[in-house]
């Protein structure tokens, strides 16, 4: 008798599938907020279109976010120039 060339019954487990690292997720607008960014999707919007945030990455045509690491820089470069922000409030508030 011959042996089946494919072993029949017991399946195969599938590879699990390793997460991707932390700095390759994308974060969706809604998940700023666990970075400490609390703002509407439209001012950020107004903020990548003035250069002031980063771009997202578009996923889709209606779906997008931003690299983890590039909000990280961002959030790092904000922190280390605040006298830069506050030049730019003073003279946006002269009266």
């Amino acid at each position: 008798m011959k042996k089946p060339a494919v072993q029949i019954g017991t399946p195969k487990a599938a590879p699990a599938i390793a997460p991707l690292p932390l700095e390759r997720r994308l974060l969706t607008p809604a998940e700023l907020s666990l970075k400490g960014i609390h703002l509407h999707i439209n001012h950020l919007r107004r903020m990548w279109k003035a250069g002031k945030f980063p771009e997202p990455v578009y996923v889709s045509d209606r779906r997008f976010g931003w690299p983890e690491e590039v909000l990280d820089r961002w959030l790092d470069d904000r922190i280390a120039n605040p006298s830069e922000r506050k030049e730019k409030n003073k003279e946006r508030v002269k009266v």
